[in-house]
């Protein structure tokens, strides 16, 4: 079983951040000395005490545990199969981020565990908390709650990587704009190795704002005005009038990005793009 290892090298030979070997560290399945044996474990870990998650779609309800990046790259594990670590990346700047604060928090749980849980005093086989992360699809809720403060996110796309060639510099390079990043393992099982061999990325943006009701046509056609949020998941959900698609220019390029409700997410280009303050036409449903 190898840790999360970040790869210190440059072209120059100065060290530096540029590739990861994400291993099985998600996918526990050996046997240290057997303690007393549990379907579930019956205990959250109390290291495990920064915050919680929760995506309604999967049933994710989870404590947060804020477990450092080592100065060699090295990713702790997550405290056990309920738990979701995420983690500091402040010894490796423009990597990472702070949940509800700002950059690209990075999280991972175990997808299953075979394997005693030490601070619960029990043995535990079966899925663990992100088992069924690879169900999420663009527009999928989740919330995060820290020091008091629940912010929502939306899920912008779910892609599986292989874990040995993947930019997983990239992945996890920190962000302008609010972000998640949750991964788990996924693939073809390596049991001598006890490795997976693929890993499943989630990314998720920060709502901003809160949708207004957007201002009919005279031909009863479209709606218009500024959103007020940028979720369009919310957008949608709050008009009047049940709507087909929404469209809004991006400020920079000036092309038109939409999102349709229910739509593949290579269909939803507004989704992680759409500003609060953006001009939004929305198309009436006949």
């Amino acid at each position: 079983m190898r840790p999360y290892v970040l790869l210190p090298m440059r072209k120059d030979g100065v060290p530096a951040l540029i590739a990861i070997i994400v291993a099985a560290s998600l996918s526990l399945t050996w046997s240290w000395h057997r303690v007393a044996e549990a379907a579930i474990p019956v205990v959250e870990p109390p290291a495990a005490n920064d915050g919680r998650i929760r995506i309604p779609s999967i049933g994710v309800d989870a404590p947060l545990g804020s477990r450092q990046v080592a100065a060699d790259g090295t990713l702790p594990m997550p405290y056990g199969p309920v738990d979701v670590s995420w983690y500091d990346f402040g010894l490796h700047p423009g990597l990472g981020g702070v949940p509800v604060v700002s950059g690209n928090t990075v999280l991972s749980g175990h997808v299953d565990y075979v394997a005693n849980v030490p601070y619960a005093g029990v043995r535990y086989s079966g899925p663990a908390v992100f088992y069924d992360l690879g169900k999420l699809r663009p527009g999928a809720r989740i919330e995060i709650s820290r020091s008091g403060v629940i912010v929502v996110y939306r899920v912008t796309s779910a892609e599986i990587l292989p874990a040995e060639q993947a930019d997983w510099y990239s992945v996890f390079s920190a962000t302008p704009v609010e972000t998640l990043t949750l991964f788990t393992c996924t693939g073809e099982f390596n049991p001598r190795t006890v490795e997976y061999s693929d890993r499943i990325v989630v990314k998720a943006v920060r709502v901003l704002g809160a949708a207004r009701q957007l201002s009919l046509t005279g031909d009863g056609r479209f709606l218009y005005g500024v959103g007020g949020t940028s979720d369009p998941v919310e957008l949608a959900a709050a008009q009047s009038r049940s709507i087909t698609a929404l469209y809004s220019q991006d400020p920079k390029s000036g092309q038109w990005l939409t999102f349709v409700p229910g739509a593949p997410g290579f269909i939803n280009t507004l989704s992680g793009r759409l500003g609060p303050e953006a001009l939004v036409i929305a198309r009436v449903a006949p």
